[in-house]
């Protein structure tokens, strides 16, 4: 398969040539495509030999022995004749036995009309030359017939160099809407070419396919499963921290994750792709564990010292800083030598790299500065059930009058 490859599908064949020859001249001047052509030939050479057949029948020929003359003789009376062989007395193969002139012999139409032809019913077995019973007429005809789906179809196939595979592709589609209207299903309606008021070919389409079309699916299938990921971890942290609230702060950081991983892609000419996309998936693995170190440490501090969650978040940051800073720093430096690609080879995980390192130069600020703001708007604690005036602000055994019983937590 090609990297691009547009399929024109209908039955009219003849006008649909036509047409993929315009769409290679216009995108053989597209920046990053090489090696553009027609799979299918439509003009392969062709001799037709046309039989006179009164006059090979007064020579008693019949079509059958002009046909089968001059088979035999280009060929090889194999192709009809399958009754005579000879079987090898060592090894016991059956090879079978034909006659066939000397491929030297026919260098012109003149020497294939010049072929004898004799038949069983000839008068005095005389032999004919053919051109005494026959013509020959040049004609012109595909080399195969590609189907797609049982309708036939005609394949323009071009390879990429210099640029990425999504953007050339784009510019290839741009091309295809000078030829046609866009269907709902992504193919195009040609236009009928003899048509002056732009009517389209009836039953007739222009696919854009080959990688292009898996990449897309992929993409597709990547994007849907960065949603899941980010769903399930969400609902996994619910589950754990009995909370809605404090996971949906830590999910608030993801996308300012995500925000550094285009720059650092532009700054190093990497484009979108399935590794780049796969390091989209990485980093929402690597800062939520990070995040989840603040968080559940703050909970833990309201749980059992009874601090309000500014207090929490903001004792939670100042003992965690270290541990966060330390996963995101031995990541980061893992992954600088995969994103330099300096050993052959390495070129392909590039991407994946060079998104990591995005995310992890944006998200280390977003942990660090961002998750206590957003866990101190967010996070509230339930109001605890009245008290009587007396119980709330009598005094405490510890002499002080403090009241430090638990506080609920949302």
């Amino acid at each position: 398969s090609s990297p691009i490859n547009i399929q024109l599908v209908g039955k009219n064949q003849h006008t649909l040539f036509g047409l993929a020859d315009k769409i290679l001249a216009e995108v053989k001047g597209i920046d990053g495509i090489v090696d553009a052509r027609v799979l299918e030939k439509p003009d392969a050479p062709e001799l037709i030999i046309e039989v006179d057949k009164s006059k090979a029948q007064d020579l008693g020929l019949s079509q059958s022995d002009v046909m089968k003359n001059v088979i035999a003789a280009t060929n090889s009376s194999i192709m009809y004749n399958k009754r005579s062989f000879w079987i090898d007395p060592k090894s016991g193969n059956q090879y079978n036995v034909g006659v066939q002139y000397p491929d030297r012999n026919f260098k012109t139409t003149d020497d294939i009309l010049n072929i004898p032809i004799t038949g069983v019913k000839q008068n005095k077995q005389v032999p004919i030359p053919l051109r005494n019973v026959a013509t020959i007429r040049p004609s012109k005809l595909p080399t195969e017939v590609h189907h797609v789906n049982l309708q036939p179809a005609i394949d323009l196939t071009m390879n990429v160099e210099g640029r990425d595979l999504g953007h050339v592709s784009d510019d290839v589609a741009r091309v295809l809407d000078k030829f046609g209207p866009k269907n709902k299903d992504g193919s195009w309606a040609p236009y009928d070419p003899h048509s002056t008021t732009g009517e389209t070919l009836e039953g007739s389409k222009i696919v854009l396919t080959g990688e292009y079309t898996r990449m897309q699916e992929t993409f597709r299938n990547l994007g849907v499963g960065l949603i899941y990921a980010a769903l399930l971890i969400y609902f996994l942290m619910v589950a754990l921290d009995k909370s809605f609230i404090v996971p949906l702060a830590v999910m608030v950081i993801v996308p300012l994750c995500l925000i550094g991983i285009l720059p650092m892609l532009l700054i190093t000419g990497s484009a979108i792709n399935v590794q780049s996309l796969l390091g989209f998936i990485f980093i929402v693995g690597i800062k939520v564990a990070n995040t989840v170190l603040m968080t559940d440490y703050a909970q833990e501090l309201r749980r059992h010292e009874g601090l309000t969650p500014v207090e929490a978040i903001r004792k939670a940051a100042a003992l965690r800083v270290r541990p966060v800073t330390m996963t995101a720093l031995a990541a980061f430096f893992a992954m600088i030598p995969t994103a330099l690609a300096m050993e052959h080879g390495s070129e392909a995980n590039a991407p994946l790299a060079r998104a990591i390192l995005g995310g992890l130069i944006a998200g280390e600020p977003a942990t660090l500065f961002v998750l206590p703001a957003v866990y101190a708007i967010f996070v509230r604690d339930k109001k605890s059930p009245a008290l009587p005036h007396a119980e709330a602000t009598g005094p405490h055994p510890d002499g002080h009058g403090h009241n430090h019983g638990v506080v609920p937590l949302d």
